[in-house]
């Protein structure tokens, strides 16, 4: 698969017919896969864990001042009938997943969070119920910009982010001496 593209990378990845195969053509919008790809000469620093479901993957990334939970997800779309209550069980999850290793590690949550945080959109429950998650374990997260146009190309939204409760001591020399908050770009670098 991609090692097969790149003998140079190393992934962990799940899929949401990783247990009963789904042809291509008859998955549906929102339920694809998460994967978190890295570079083979990091093997020895990266461990994939089990936690989550098909659409979270974990990895533990050893770090000098203090291990990284690294976590990939694709939250559920609003397109479904019980998108609400998929969508409140996801992050239920992702709550768990990070109760669990909160005390002894950072941790970076990245992927299409389905569910634009910008102050100025509209509110709904799947929004605030994913608030209340973010300010109960602390996370912060920089609004970017948009990030998702609609097939019409007539509407647009910020639905990916990088969540993390990164501080100044595991990012690099160049953040650490301006007092420069993380960026998903400084995040990625450092990591």
């Amino acid at each position: 698969m991609i090692s097969d593209i790149n003998c140079n990378v190393n992934f962990a990845a799940k899929g949401v017919d990783m247990n009963e195969p789904i042809l291509p053509v008859s998955m549906p919008r929102g339920y694809g896969g998460v994967g978190i790809i890295w570079n083979t000469n990091i093997n020895h620093l990266i461990r994939p864990l089990d936690d989550g479901s098909e659409k979270i993957q974990c990895i533990e990334l050893e770090n000098s001042v203090r291990r990284i939970l690294v976590v990939s997800v694709y939250l559920p779309s609003n397109g479904s009938k019980n998108h609400q209550i998929e969508y409140q069980e996801c992050i239920d999850e992702l709550h768990e997943i990070c109760q669990k290793y909160i005390s002894t590690h950072h941790i970076i949550i990245g992927g299409d969070i389905n569910e634009d945080l910008n102050a100025g959109k509209p509110t709904n429950q799947r929004k605030e119920y994913l608030k209340k998650f973010i300010n109960e374990i602390e996370l912060k997260f920089d609004n970017i910009g948009n990030t998702f146009i609609n097939s019409k190309g007539c509407e647009c939204s910020e639905i990916d982010y990088f969540l993390h409760n990164i501080t100044p001591d595991i990012l690099g020399r160049e953040s650490q001496s301006s007092n420069a908050k993380p960026t998903p770009q400084t995040i990625i670098q450092s990591v």
